[in-house]
C-alpha cells in the first residue's frame, strides 16, 4: 500500500479546516484520533475507547501506560459528541462524560 501523506499531531486537512489530528499512542504506537471543531466539537477517539454498556479501555494495547496517558491528552478537549470506532456514539455533553470517566480510570 502507497501512502501519500502522514499525518501528525496538529495536522489538519485540507477538505476539512476546523478537523486537529491527536497523536494517541498506547492501543498502538501511530494511532491518531480526530477532534473537529465545528458543531460544538466531535471527538473520533480512535481505539483509545469503547463504549459496550459503559466506556472502557479496548481489550489490548501495546503501552497500558500510554493507553493511559491518552485518554488524559483527549479529555482536555471540548466536544458535544463523542464518536468511538467500537460502540454507539455519546451525542450530548460527551466530553464532561468522557472527563468523569478517565478520572476515574486508574
Amino acid at each position: 500500500m502507497h501512502v501519500d501523506h502522514l499525518l501528525q499531531e496538529g495536522d489538519s486537512l485540507p477538505f476539512a479546516s476546523d478537523l486537529s489530528v491527536i497523536h494517541v499512542p498506547g492501543h498502538c504506537a501511530g494511532q491518531i484520533a480526530f477532534h473537529f471543531k465545528r458543531g460544538g466539537g466531535v471527538l473520533i477517539p480512535a481505539d483509545t475507547c469503547v463504549n459496550f454498556g459503559r466506556m472502557k479501555l479496548p481489550a489490548t494495547a501495546e503501552d497500558l501506560a500510554q493507553a493511559r496517558d491518552s485518554l488524559r491528552k483527549l479529555a482536555a478537549y471540548e466536544f458535544e459528541a463523542l464518536c468511538f470506532m467500537h460502540g454507539p456514539p455519546m451525542l450530548a455533553g460527551a466530553d464532561r462524560k468522557f472527563r468523569a470517566w478517565v478520572s476515574t480510570n486508574p
